[in-house]
């Protein structure tokens, strides 16, 4: 090993030579080698041009910062004079990756960006950070660091995986589901999965018996024509033969696999919840931080993912097998809440978007993606962004500038990344440049959070708030199969951006508010069967506040009630408005999954019970709370209605819950309508309209139809301008009532 003449506590910090701003130059590390684990880090910092003869093979670590403070000495040793080296301060995280990837006898080259970029300097980071999809498009090969394997069980489990990426599988009858589970934009597959799961839980155990039942007996289901040959030359008897061996060769794999996994997590072999598998492959692999980094994202999209290279402490496993495992672990049937699946898709979307772009395939790309949107650029930057939304990064510009570099390589023009400008402005930058090259308003319908950070106009997405967004991005998705009016987008932007201006047909105003459902942030774990679910204090707090919401959404409808409206002036026309209006969500569902039956008559009877015993309660006809606080009284507990203590609350917030529970229409209706409506309110206008908002409407505020939206949205009016409150659902206005005349629309202002 070199011996230098400065001991580690007299040497200097590490200062950069400045790279040319007007140079496509980066630097790399040679990092030197070391027999010893703990020995020193020591490497050169090389500054190369990308278009140089000599330009290095070199391999980029795709890693998380864990939001950690330099504090690890790295020897800076330089070219010129190796006797006097330098010390740069990294986190103590990239001290430990460097460790595991250096070589015990040659260098490495490497980049690494808390090593190449001059993350003291602004305009370092700004020039470099510009460069990033270039960097990692150039790496021989990306090497994604996870971690160190503190549990001690990564091998073996590196080692599952990779049996099951080899795995064969025939799910040619689930193909189409995949593919648009995995590409289909307009779908939102994951969140239809988590209106599924809060609709479902207590069917879950019999279906997946039944599923079971059919494994063993096998498919023998009853054919028109048995023994009719095909174009293969194979009768019906041999293909249901074939289908069998399969099924009991899936099975056994399937069983195997399961004891491999309670040999690596203890989980007792009697455990028939399969669940609990998925749980432990995410908490040991794919639940990792680097998964929910915003940076990582283009940085696996922009790389090649046959040669890129996971690793965790000394253990090593293909990106490739990683992917290919997630998607076996659910064709097998032990991802049923699609855990894994799901973690996976966003990266196979984004490298769909790379390689489709660098073939040419725009034509290919748009029919898996957007087939409804032909005359639109594909990908939609508002896609991206809402894809991307719920990821993580330190710094909320990094919300906008860490998709730069894939945006670039989509030839899709970002605004430059500037970290002297304030995150509003960024932000407002980036909503523009949206809207531009997109040529649509959909990012509106990505606006509302309840945190939204200072000197943002109302019109535009505070990405750095990533609360949801399961709900949200569902609506988002949903917004296309709706038509309230004009398709085509007409806006324009005031000079300095900060104003959206857009052709507007103002429909009414708000007349009264119902509260508005909480957003409860369920904590990700293992999912908890039947009525167990239904028995935490959590759940008991979620319920009663979602009933406590949408009593008061009932009661307006009650109060509101007329002779004359938009829905007629029966009593039952309001009530059937206010159903359509709650499951409106179903109504869409089946339309972007393409269910062209009509629900069965027992389907839609089972459907009006649910509804109207939760109708009823709603409003009080069946009194549950004056029935307990009745008891109360009688007890002693309370002298007078509404001396409710904080234990007593509890204590209602449960009986309350579980009375909900007893009801099992009831409550599968009352969990369908919290899963969709989450962070929603729901109002009723002058002239009788209903609806539910994304926001915090309030009386006063004005329903619009906007020209290129597909849905109403409620504004605020804001010293003769409008303030975005959010876009919204309103029965009976969703399937077009845009004015033939220009007469009845008007320029409005958003600010």
């Amino acid at each position: 090993m070199t011996s230098y003449h400065s001991t580690k506590s007299e040497r200097s910090l590490y200062r950069y030579t400045p790279i040319g701003r007007e140079t496509k130059s980066i630097r790399v590390m040679r990092l030197h080698p070391a027999e010893d684990f703990d020995a020193e880090l020591c490497c050169n910092i090389l500054e190369v041009q990308f278009k140089s003869e000599d330009f290095p093979d070199y391999e980029a670590i795709s890693y998380t910062w864990d939001g950690a403070i330099p504090s690890e000495g790295l020897c800076i040793v330089c070219e010129d004079d190796n006797t006097n080296p330098q010390k740069l301060l990294i986190t103590r995280s990239s001290a430990i990756a460097l460790r595991h990837l250096r070589k015990k006898d040659s260098n490495r080259m490497l980049w690494m960006d808390s090593v190449c970029i001059d993350q003291s300097s602004i305009q370092d980071r700004n020039h470099q950070v510009q460069l990033i999809g270039g960097i990692y498009t150039r790496a021989q090969r990306v090497l994604i660091w996870l971690g160190e394997d503190e549990s001690l069980r990564v091998g073996p489990t590196f080692s599952l995986l990779k049996d099951l990426a080899q795995l064969e599988v025939d799910s040619t009858a689930d193909k189409d589901d995949d593919m648009e589970d995995n590409m289909d934009d307009d779908i939102g597959e994951d969140e239809d999965d988590d209106i599924d799961d809060n609709m479902n839980d207590d069917d879950d155990e019999e279906e997946e018996e039944e599923e079971e039942e059919e494994e063993d007996m096998g498919d023998d289901g009853e054919q028109d024509e048995k023994g009719d040959d095909n174009d293969d030359g194979n009768t019906q008897d041999d293909r249901n033969n074939g289908l069998n061996k399969t099924k009991a060769a899936e099975k056994s794999k399937r069983k195997e696999l399961k004891s491999k996994m309670q040999g690596i997590w203890d989980v007792p072999q009697a455990s028939d919840d399969d669940d609990i598998y998925a749980w432990h492959l995410y908490s040991e692999v794919y639940g990792r931080p680097w998964f929910n980094r915003m940076w990582t994202l283009q940085e696996i999209a922009l790389s090649d993912p046959d040669t890129a290279l996971v690793i965790c402490s000394q253990h090593e496993i293909l990106w490739k097998q990683l992917q290919t495992a997630s998607q076996k672990f659910r064709e097998i049937g032990l991802d049923g809440r699609d855990l894994i699946n799901s973690t996976m898709q966003l990266y196979s979307k984004l490298h769909l978007y790379i390689r489709c772009s660098r073939l040419g395939l725009d034509d290919l790309l748009r029919r898996l993606v957007h087939p409804k949107k032909r005359n639109k650029p594909i990908p939609q930057v508002s896609d991206i962004f809402a894809d991307c939304r719920l990821r993580d990064c330190t710094d909320p510009k990094d919300k906008a500038f860490a998709l730069y570099g894939l945006c670039s390589e989509l030839k899709i023009q970002l605004p430059y990344p500037t970290y002297e400008k304030n995150t509003a402005q960024i932000f407002t930058e980036v909503a523009r440049a949206i809207i531009t090259h997109d040529d649509d308003l959909d990012v509106l319908y990505l606006v509302n959070s309840p945190r939204r950070i200072e000197d943002l106009p109302s019109w535009v997405p505070d990405w750095s708030d990533s609360w949801k967004s399961e709900g949200l991005n569902l609506r988002y998705r949903y917004s296309t199969q709706f038509q309230a009016s004009s398709s085509k987008a007409l806006y324009s932007f005031s000079q300095d951006s900060k104003s959206l201006i857009l052709l507007a047909k103002i429909v009414d105003t708000v007349s009264g508010v119902g509260k508005p459902i909480p957003i409860v942030e369920e904590k990700l774990g293992p999912q908890l069967p039947g009525i167990f679910k239904r028995t935490s204090p959590d759940w008991f707090s979620r319920s009663y506040a979602v009933w406590e919401a949408v009593q008061s959404w009932a009661r307006l409808v009650s109060d509101s009630e007329r002779d004359v409206g938009p829905y007629g002036s029966e009593s039952n026309d309001w009530m059937i408005a206010f159903l359509d209006t709650m499951m409106a969500h179903e109504r869409v569902i089946d339309s972007i999954k393409q269910r062209k039956r009509e629900r069965s008559l027992e389907e839609r009877v089972e459907e009006m019970r649910g509804f109207l015993s939760w109708y009823k309660s709603l409003n009080g006809q069946n009194d549950f709370k004056r029935d307990f606080e009745q008891g109360l009284l009688e007890d002693g507990f309370i002298s007078a209605p509404g001396e409710l203590g904080e234990e007593t609350i509890a204590h209602y917030h449960m009986s309350c819950s579980l009375w909900l529970a007893e009801d099992h229409q009831l409550m599968e209706f009352h969990d369908s309508v919290w899963a969709f409506h989450r962070g929603m309110s729901f109002f009723m206008t002058n002239e009788g309209w209903m609806g539910t908002v994304e926001g915090l409407p309030a009386e006063g505020d004005v329903v619009a139809l906007i020209s290129g939206l597909s849905m109403p949205i409620v504004l605020r009016r804001d010293a003769g301008n409008y303030r975005l409150v959010g876009h919204a659902y309103v029965h009976g206005l969703m399937d077009g009532k845009w004015p033939n005349s220009l007469d009845a629309l008007e320029l409005i202002t958003i600010v």
